[in-house]
């Protein structure tokens, strides 16, 4: 959606090409092609790849595990095999499941698969014990699979548009495209907003538990209010009675004082 409105307002003619990620991300490289997206922000990328400025969406590696199975850090992966894809940045990068993996001592089996469908067919299909994709697709594809999100998290990067380190254009390419992001960020209804709804919006919609805390507390909100008062009030109403019962004593020994005063001197006057 972004590029198609970008190549709009800037009379760019586009051909899309599909790939593998491995097959893409060599055809960027070698400068087959002059723009991809999304492209994940590493350092060891840019070597190869320009990238845009503006960061489009935030993404990172989540592992999806067959029914049955417990996991819940990346300590628990130890024997286990993880189907991955080939040359993928959260399989084999400098912060990859790879690295963490060997961080931590921890012996995983690699199955390396061509794309994130094919990790979970390999999971549904009994080859591997879990899949590791990104949060997006497992999100949307994992259920489909049979497979369980699990909460190991791997390298959390920012989702930009990449261009061929080779060609000239590419510069000016990146600048051209973070200027019309930058616009359509702040534009009421734009390409941006409607896309990032269309795709991501998945990501962030209410759901029915967090709908029902939402009315729990407004309707909590209000009463923790009066009952604050309550006690406020009671308070008040506790030290103000003390102020006047200790104003009565004082006054009633005031009385008694001047009553004894008022016999002595009578007795005086008498004698």
């Amino acid at each position: 959606d972004l590029i198609t409105e970008i190549a709009k307002r800037e009379g760019w003619n586009v051909k899309f090409v599909f790939d593998t990620w491995p097959g893409i991300y060599k055809k960027l490289a070698n400068g087959e092609i002059d723009m991809l997206f999304p492209c994940g922000f590493t350092i060891e990328r840019t070597k190869d790849v320009i990238y845009n400025g503006e960061n489009i969406a935030s993404n990172w590696g989540q592992i999806a595990l067959k029914k049955g199975l417990d996991a819940e850090s990346i300590l628990d992966l130890d024997g286990k095999t993880i189907a991955v894809v080939k040359n993928n940045i959260y399989y084999d990068s400098d912060t990859g499941l790879a690295h963490m993996a060997k961080g931590f001592n921890i012996k995983i089996k690699y199955l390396v698969v061509n794309d994130y469908a094919d990790t979970m067919q390999a999971v549904k299909d009994g080859q591997a014990d879990g899949a590791l994709s990104s949060r997006f697709f497992t999100l949307l594809e994992a259920e489909k699979y049979g497979l369980v999100k699990s909460s190991i998290l791997v390298n959390p990067i920012e989702v930009r548009f990449g261009f061929p380190k080779n060609k000239p254009l590419s510069p000016e390419l990146a600048k051209i495209v973070d200027n019309h992001i930058a616009a359509m960020k702040h534009e009421e209804g734009s390409v941006f907003q409607n896309s990032y709804e269309k795709w991501l919006g998945f990501v962030n919609k209410p759901t029915i538990m967090h709908n029902f805390k939402v009315m729990v507390t407004i309707l909590i909100i209000p009463v923790l209010i009066v009952i604050a008062i309550v006690f406020i009030l009671r308070a008040e109403v506790r030290r103000k009675t003390r102020e006047i019962t200790q104003k009565n004593i004082e006054l009633e020994r005031e009385i008694d004082e001047r009553i004894r005063i008022e016999e002595q001197l009578k007795e005086n006057q008498d004698k």
